[in-house]
């Protein structure tokens, strides 16, 4: 799956099993690879008491994606910057408030009112957005590789937007991997 994404063909593989069974050893394993690749690893977690919590998995991954990034090519973290902002237009502050790390970016982008908006063009907009993030950071050069843990305790928000982000028009140079306990 990994070979495939750095082909530029996005992929999900799910890994279910038992408790204690190894999962994380496995997908952990896959680390090395990736980074001789020149490609980006990172994990998130669910935690079954941050069942509330929408995206919280999500949000150690994209943080991590986001330092990961920065620290890489801060030669190119404007030229990044600029890309984001321009792709995400004036939808970067849904970026900054999962990312706080990002504000900086979008720190003079007034905050849109969402009193005209309903849920499911909320939740839309908040999908185009981490899709547009995503595709801006996956590059031949270094593809992407989101590792998220635990699954069984994800929250509803999180199972849409992994679903979102596997739609028809599938992600290139990135693999979502998300493993789950399937007793539970």
């Amino acid at each position: 799956a990994f070979k495939k994404a750095c082909r530029g063909y996005g992929r999900i593989v799910l890994v279910p099993g038992h408790s204690g069974i190894g999962k994380t050893s496995l997908v952990q394993y896959l680390e090395k690879p990736v980074e001789f690749e020149n490609g980006l690893f990172v994990t998130g977690k669910f935690d079954q008491y941050q069942l509330n919590t929408p995206y919280y998995a999500f949000r150690q991954a994209l943080k991590k994606l986001w330092n990961k990034i920065f620290l890489s090519n801060q030669s190119k973290h404007s030229e990044i910057a600029v890309k984001i902002r321009e792709s995400v237009g004036d939808l970067g502050f849904l970026l900054a408030e999962l990312i706080p790390e990002m504000n900086d970016i979008f720190s003079d982008q007034p905050q849109l009112e969402d009193s005209n908006i309903n849920s499911i063009e909320a939740k839309h907009r908040f999908t185009t957005v981490i899709r547009k993030f995503i595709e801006i950071v996956s590059l031949p050069e270094h593809p992407v590789v989101i590792f998220i843990d635990d699954w069984q305790w994800a929250d509803s928000a999180s199972l849409e937007l992994l679903k979102d982000l596997h739609d028809e028009n599938v992600l290139r140079y990135f693999l979502i991997i998300a493993a789950y306990r399937d007793e539970e």
